[in-house]
């Protein structure tokens, strides 16, 4: 059961046979399975165990700041998406597609626009940004999606990575 103050910063309602949800503790064994398989577009590239996982659940539950959603698309759970209200900018992280159904059909991409859509509206004057591995095959992606590049930073790994900025200008030319 979960103590968790409100998330109600975050609107989860999204048109369509495409959803969010907020995870719950059920959630933390495919939550790792999906993290570990996809590790290396990831800063954390070891594996993690069910221990690990349930620590980072123990605090992510306690923080009412951070919300991470499973999507589910025609009522099958096929990818994630970490979203965190800090101080200052929404930080979207953690985003994952794995549904094999929906691979290349651009229904993940479609609801995560919706996501960020709803997030620029709802905070205006509030810069939306991700970090994203240099490596990352998924940097076009996100600079469909509408993130530019701000700069290139070194994680504290020695990785380097790409801090990306969400431009409702350039979403809207991307999807036009």
């Amino acid at each position: 059961m979960s103590t968790t103050p409100s998330r109600k910063w975050l609107d989860l309602t999204i048109l369509g046979t495409s959803q969010f949800r907020l995870i719950d503790s059920r959630d933390n064994e495919l939550l790792r399975h999906w993290k570990n398989n996809f590790r290396g577009s990831f800063f954390t590239q070891k594996i993690i165990t069910p221990l690990e996982q349930q620590l980072w659940f123990n605090v992510y539950d306690k923080d009412c700041n951070n919300s991470m959603l499973i999507w589910i698309n025609e009522q099958e759970e096929c990818g994630s998406l970490g979203v965190r209200n800090l101080k200052g900018v929404i930080d979207v992280y953690n985003v994952m597609s794995w549904g094999e159904r929906t691979k290349g059909t651009g229904k993940f991409s479609e609801a995560v626009k919706k996501m960020l859509d709803r997030l620029n509206e709802n905070f205006a004057q509030v810069p939306i940004q991700t970090s994203v591995l240099r490596e990352n095959p998924a940097v076009q992606w996100y600079q469909r999606l509408g993130f530019r590049r701000l700069e290139t930073r070194s994680h504290e790994s020695g990785a380097e990575y790409f801090l990306m900025e969400y431009s409702e200008v350039a979403n809207k030319s991307a999807f036009s």
